[in-house]
């Protein structure tokens, strides 16, 4: 894979989301700290929860949590996840290329998506847990664009931000919708030109990797993005304007995990 080259840190994100994003997931209107009278232990303040409570969305969290957990309980994981993960982010790249082929270059796709190479991933979700706009910088970057955000976006990923560094330590359900948000948030924003769909869908992966959805980054979730492109253009477009459209949208993101580990256990029985 491409050296990568991580463009200057940027600036800290605000301290809480803006109201637009939180409109959209279901933020109520106030900082991010813990409320004063909150318990500290795992069921502090969580600006997911009420998203990931929803009634149509909880049995969906838990079928992904554990199709994703089992395929990564195979004992061949133990011994040979560096190579696995390998093939699998090959074919990322590659079906990220085939859904965006405008955007950029298999070359260019396959260099962003070394970002979750074994050599790499590491470094990158440790930077990503606490400066996630540093990474997402570096992947424009990869792709063969500035490194830098437009300027009509900047709230809207700086609230994205904060929104996941916020989301560190937090309970397991909360990795596959976090992944959706990113997706879609990044996607609608523009942030980075053309590139920004493709950014979004490499989003959720460093969302999925860093939080434990996907650790090894052994799923290709977006095999099931090509199946349905029509629905994720649309679908997108409903989650910027249709409060009903967070929900559709969420479920759609859960299903491309499905996808995405059943692709998994495939690559895993050529091992």
């Amino acid at each position: 894979m491409p050296r990568i080259v991580h463009p200057p840190h940027s600036k800290s994100p605000p301290t809480h989301p803006s109201g637009l994003l939180g409109t959209r997931v279901g933020f109520v209107p106030a900082p991010l700290n813990k409320p004063a009278n909150e318990p500290t232990h795992k069921a502090a303040y969580s600006p997911l929860r009420s998203l990931c409570d929803h009634p149509q969305l909880q049995a969906p969290i838990d079928a992904v949590l554990t199709k994703t957990a089992a395929t990564q309980r195979r004992p061949i994981i133990l011994r040979r996840s560096a190579e696995i993960s390998a093939e699998a982010l090959i074919r990322s790249a590659l079906t990220a290329h085939r859904l965006y082929p405008t955007t950029a270059t298999q070359q260019t796709c396959l260099s962003a998506y070394s970002l979750l190479t074994p050599s790499h991933i590491l470094s990158t979700t440790t930077t990503f847990s606490r400066a996630p706009l540093q990474i997402l910088l570096s992947a424009d970057t990869l792709l063969g664009g500035t490194g830098t955000p437009h300027v009509d976006a900047t709230e809207r990923i700086h609230a994205l931000s904060s929104l996941i560094t916020h989301c560190h330590n937090s309970p397991a359900d909360h990795a596959p919708v976090l992944a959706a948000i990113a997706h879609a948030e990044i996607t609608n924003s523009n942030a980075f030109g053309p590139r920004s769909p493709l950014i979004g869908l490499l989003a959720s992966r460093l969302v999925a990797t860093t939080f434990g959805l996907d650790p090894h980054a052994l799923f290709v979730p977006e095999l099931y993005w090509v199946r349905h492109r029509d629905e994720l253009h649309q679908q997108i477009k409903d989650f910027n304007t249709n409060p009903r459209g967070v929900i559709t949208w969420v479920e759609s993101s859960l299903q491309s995990w499905t996808v995405g580990a059943d692709e998994a256990s495939g690559i895993i029985q050529q091992f």
